[in-house]
């Protein structure tokens, strides 16, 4: 269901290569966690070849780790209830979060839950009756989950639970368990995979992990790899409410190649590219040679600058143009950095592809997700940016993007 945001926050994420780091041992959490290796990457390796769409691909995967989705949780906290049957969760076809219930007595989502907001149960108590799915009567809100944002799960006739899920960096990846949905999104190996009681991903532009194990911290074992995702090592712990006790490090510096700007575009204009050749000839009719077309977009917006008030990204966004997208190279353009499916032009719904699912949304007409993308030629190897007044608060940008072939 589109929300009434006219002008959301963007992010622009590199692709991730994580080759330079296989079969090297990375991090370890402090307090007795794994030692972390990353597989040998190779294009016959069940793990891929090692270059991921972004860095929220190599880190999460666009999901948790199974039985920690949501439908796992509840149907975890149903079976302490005394319940039978599986309850599912996921995004409708109208976009709005649907509740599966498989067991034989009706489940009630209370309405004074301190999630009900984050997946759209309502303030009122919502019954979902034994054997059937009930869509939540408000939308979903997007951003990160912290997991004191729980829902109350009563059992009709019996108790009541709180069921949090995990900290995500949106409720749909919360809907997503690792290797369940099998679409495009889901390739099976992810960084978090590596320690079950540890889970990555970026709010504003830094990575973060988090725990619910006793740990003080993350011993780096890899530098480079430490560098990569933006932390020093000096990080604090942090701890994100004290009901489930998680904690963890937010990264000191912003990740390399992920641009989160703090104003939404200022333009974003649809575009297509025909690639051939015409003449005319000599009794006038034309002679043509076509070799393709291509679907894109130019986008326009600012930077933020020295003397704004959030980060400086000016430099941070000369180092994703030059060093990780350059001309040709992927990227993805995130429409809304709090969704993270892909984005569906309505005109490609089918009676096999909903507008909205776990994988896609066509919100505002295909103006909302992520769109992959590779950065077009004529975007130049050599930029400038200059800041629009006297004082550096922010600096005007334009990229030219091409859709990429495997985009949908």
């Amino acid at each position: 269901m589109p929300r009434r945001i006219p002008a959301p926050l963007i992010a622009l994420a590199s692709a991730f290569d994580a080759r330079p780091w296989a079969g090297e041992d990375v991090c370890e959490r402090q307090g007795g966690g794994p030692t972390i290796t990353l597989p040998d990457f190779g294009p016959d390796s069940s793990d891929g070849d090692g270059l991921f769409l972004d860095c929220r691909h190599f880190l999460n995967g666009f999901s948790v780790e199974e039985f920690r989705d949501l439908g796992g949780v509840l149907t975890a906290g149903w079976g302490t209830l005394g319940g039978a049957g599986t309850i599912g969760a996921t995004i409708g076809a109208h976009d709005r979060v649907e509740v599966t219930n498989g067991g034989a007595v009706d489940l009630i989502l209370e309405g004074n839950g301190p999630g009900n907001a984050r997946w759209g149960v309502g303030d009122v108590d919502l019954v979902v009756p034994a054997g059937t799915t009930v869509a939540l009567p408000n939308d979903w809100r997007r951003g990160v989950l912290d997991p004191e944002e729980y829902l109350i799960l009563t059992r009709s006739g019996g108790g009541s639970i709180h069921v949090p899920v995990r900290r995500v960096d949106d409720a749909r990846i919360a809907l997503r368990p690792r290797g369940g949905p099998g679409d495009l999104d889901d390739d099976g190996f992810t960084l978090q995979s590596l320690d079950p009681l540890t889970w990555w991903g970026i709010e504003r532009g830094r990575v973060w992990w988090a725990t619910t194990a006793a740990t003080t911290g993350m011993d780096w074992l890899s530098t480079t790899f430490r560098d990569r995702l933006g932390f020093t090592g000096d990080e604090e712990l942090t701890v994100w409410g004290d009901l489930y006790d998680v904690r963890g490090q937010i990264a000191d510096r912003l990740l390399p190649g992920w641009v989160e700007p703090s104003r939404p575009l200022r333009r974003q204009r649809p575009r297509s590219e025909s690639i051939g050749a015409t003449v005319r000839l000599i009794d006038g009719s034309y002679a043509s040679s076509e070799i393709g077309d291509y679907r894109g977009w130019t986008i326009e917006g600012w930077i933020d600058g020295l003397q704004d008030v959030g980060d400086d990204l000016h430099r941070h966004y000369l180092d994703l143009i030059a060093h990780y997208a350059p001309p040709g190279w992927p990227l993805t353009l995130y429409q809304d950095v709090g969704e993270s499916r892909r984005t569906l032009d309505p005109r490609r719904a089918t009676a096999d592809r909903d507008p909205y699912d776990l994988l896609y949304t066509s919100e505002v007409g295909g103006y909302r997700g992520r769109i992959l993308c590779r950065v077009n030629p004529a975007s130049k190897r050599e930029v400038e940016i200059e800041a629009d007044g006297p004082f550096r608060r922010r600096h005007p940008f334009e990229l030219v993007l091409d859709e990429r072939e495997d985009g949908v």
